[in-house]
């Protein structure tokens, strides 16, 4: 099967582009060729040895005329490299998949990745969309109910991490010592790891307050903010501004996370707004208690108690105290780690991830044929 990915946000790094370059892996791995356009004026070099081939385009632009342009130019390239399906991740994408499908009769699917805000125009979709993938069945509900989408054309395929990858035992202690001494993190250290753009929707800013309270029951701890992002000034003023930088690691983008997540004791994710986090599937795997929001998919990842801790959104005393309880019972902590990893192993794999995506595509193509 040729497959043609549309990905029409500039590339960053985050849990969508995470989960379109293991989505890619997958399907090569199945023998599928994939192809890819995304959008901004440069290739994304990461994607190279990924694909069968790779093209840039402006997906965004202000000019109506410039996006018949570039549909144009996106029905000749299905046409020239034979494209089974196209597969679109976000709304402006899926935009571009319905006019190829409308012009060549290739049939689509459009991933969402995150929750809608709510808007009567949005209701339109389900008449443009012939079928939408959701990460969550809390998002799937939500396409349904509020915006008009047939059930029967709305998947809910949960995201999906290489098990192999995220494995603890894939680590040697000197290996994982080393890492904490090039972090300035020492042996009795107690560390907490937010691994997220630097935005303020993450809640980065949750954990900074709520920091004072951690500090005062567990002195010893550090908090580690894993990845880049435009709110990482306004966050070291805040942390400045409590006088508590010696309690907290920026460490900028790194591709070394499962390394990273090894050395932590606690992952957590104080999100305002989440699909489906990918970061807290790979803490899962590499057995690592978690604290989350639990909003939108996170009650589908996480049995509060049991194989992690839910809060309200913005609650910090309570962020404060489920990283308290896990850092002060070793026990706990490796139990919820334990149960975290087989939830995951059970629901959240790349495997099962891409199993489930090449029967829709299957399942697509004879529902456009018949």
């Amino acid at each position: 099967m040729n497959i043609l990915i549309l990905f029409s946000q500039p590339w960053k790094v985050g849990g969508a582009e995470t989960h379109v370059a293991d989505l890619i892996r997958t399907m090569k791995a199945k023998g599928h060729s994939v192809f890819i356009i995304t959008h901004g004026d440069k290739r994304v070099e990461q994607l190279d040895a990924l694909v069968s081939k790779q093209w840039v385009f402006n997906f965004r632009s202000t000019n109506p005329l410039l996006y018949l342009k570039v549909g144009k130019q996106l029905c000749e390239i299905v046409q020239d490299q034979k494209i089974d399906i196209v597969h679109a991740h976000q709304r402006t994408a899926g935009y571009f998949g319905a006019y190829i499908k409308m012009k060549t009769g290739i049939p689509f699917v459009v991933t969402i990745h995150d929750p809608w805000k709510r808007a009567l125009l949005k209701k339109m979709h389900s008449n443009i969309f012939s079928h939408i993938i959701t990460v969550s069945e809390f998002l799937r509900q939500r396409f349904i109910t509020e915006f008009g989408f047939d059930a029967n054309r709305v998947h809910t395929i949960w995201n999906g991490v290489d098990e192999n990858r995220y494995d603890p035992c894939n680590f040697s202690r000197e290996e994982l010592r080393k890492l904490r001494e090039g972090l300035g993190i020492s042996a009795d250290h107690k560390v907490v790891s937010l691994i997220a753009r630097l935005y303020s929707s993450k809640g980065h800013q949750y954990i900074i307050e709520a920091a004072p309270n951690i500090i005062k029951h567990i002195p010893e701890v550090r908090f580690l903010f894993v990845g880049s992002g435009e709110h990482e000034a306004k966050f070291k003023a805040q942390i400045q501004e409590k006088a508590l930088c010696d309690y907290f690691i920026f460490t900028g983008y790194r591709e070394d996370i499962p390394e990273l997540i090894a050395i932590s004791d606690i992952v957590t994710r104080p999100s305002d707004m989440e699909g489906l986090p990918i970061n807290l599937i790979e803490a899962m795997l590499m057995e690592k208690p978690v604290v989350a929001t639990g909003i939108a998919g996170v009650p589908e990842m996480i049995e509060h108690g049991e194989n992690g801790f839910m809060i309200e959104p913005s609650d910090t005393e309570n962020l404060a105290k489920y990283i308290i309880k896990l850092l002060s019972d070793s026990s706990l902590s490796n139990n919820m780690g334990q149960r975290g990893r087989e939830t995951a192993l059970r629901k959240f794999t790349l495997s099962s991830l891409g199993m489930k995506v090449e029967n829709l595509y299957k399942l697509i193509s004879r529902k456009d044929q018949s």
